[in-house]
């Protein structure tokens, strides 16, 4: 979103000119000793534009980010224990993009792996760019909201508190076999 100022510079001038014009069509008598009674002017009207300076062109932009943060998650959510879960998991293709507001949590899962817990109790496993570690995350990511409200495979960039940043190459879902 921009905003001009020069517009609202020359509304601003409009009135003052508007104003000096109005004051410059003033007369006054002359008082009775010097002027014997003919009416002198003030100010004369100034024409528009003569001596005024042309508007400065500024411009103001307002951006507006919404960085949302996914929170460490336990390693064993059923029990509530911080123990790993020994599940044995199978993953299955899913698509590209995963909505944002459905991450209730992340932990690490491998080297180069991540697991996304979501609100209604699905485990997505993120595969992150081959030169990223996943140990990075383990107090939870930050990330930029997309207009979409998703979170895709290869364009969201994952940011830690320790200033890594990776990209997801892949979402895989996981179901216990």
């Amino acid at each position: 979103m921009q905003l001009s100022v020069s517009s609202f510079a020359l509304a601003a001038m409009s009135v003052l000119v508007a104003g000096s014009l109005s004051v410059g069509a003033l007369t006054a008598e002359a008082d009775a000793s010097g002027g014997g009674g003919q009416p002198t002017t003030l100010a004369a009207p100034m024409p528009i534009g003569t001596d005024i300076a042309p508007p400065e062109q500024d411009q103001i932009r307002i951006e507006h980010t919404v960085i949302i943060r996914v929170p460490r998650a336990p390693a064993n959510p059923r029990k509530g224990s911080l123990k790993p879960d020994r599940t044995n998991w199978a993953e299955e293709k899913m698509g590209n993009c995963l909505m944002i507001k459905k991450i209730a949590g992340v932990r690490v899962s491998t080297a180069s792996t991540l697991e996304l817990l979501t609100v209604d109790g699905h485990q997505v496993r993120a595969y992150l760019n081959k030169d990223c570690e996943a140990r990075e995350f383990y107090s939870g990511f930050y990330i930029e909201k997309p207009k979409d409200g998703n979170f895709c495979k290869g364009r969201e960039v994952l940011h830690a508190r320790s200033g890594a940043e990776c990209r997801v190459t892949k979402f895989r879902l996981l179901k216990p076999r």
